[in-house]
């Protein structure tokens, strides 16, 4: 799968908007650009083999309460999105992960509103997670003092 004029230019628009440059490949190779924020998350963009952008984040590690990541995951899922986030954990059951899908037609401006909500998710997960785990912790302490 080579890499595409319209993946090319969605992605210089994207880098655009968040301050960065975009070089395309010279040779069209497949791409897959990683972007790493600032916690250590990383978000992968690539772009499939019909033709759609594919915006993948590992969103981190699996909580130790299953409910708790299903309470998180349907509480950030939004089906009414034109291009809804999908939320999954991988197959070893070590990490959660969101993903976005949209056609390579799509606007640059709903590419970036995508790369957007990709990079809230991840924010919101760690965020939540942390709370999540901070909240287990005080309940053990507090049984422990029981």
């Amino acid at each position: 799968m080579f890499t595409s004029e319209l993946f090319d230019e969605k992605m210089e628009g994207l880098f655009a908007a968040i301050g960065g440059e975009y070089t395309p490949p010279l040779d069209d190779d497949e791409v897959e650009i990683i972007l790493t924020l600032e916690s250590g998350q990383a978000i992968r963009l690539s772009e499939t083999e019909n033709e759609q952008l594919e915006i993948l984040a590992s969103l981190g590690p699996v909580p130790n309460e299953p409910t708790s990541l299903v309470a998180l995951l349907i509480a950030n899922r939004n089906a009414e999105q034109q291009h809804p986030t999908s939320f999954f954990i991988t197959p070893d059951a070590a990490e959660a992960c969101a993903v976005l899908q949209l056609p390579l037609t799509a606007s640059t401006d709903d590419v970036v509103d995508s790369f957007q909500r990709i990079v809230h998710s991840c924010n919101w997960y760690l965020k939540e997670l942390l709370a999540t785990s901070e909240s287990q912790n005080t309940q053990s302490q507090s049984q422990i003092k029981v």
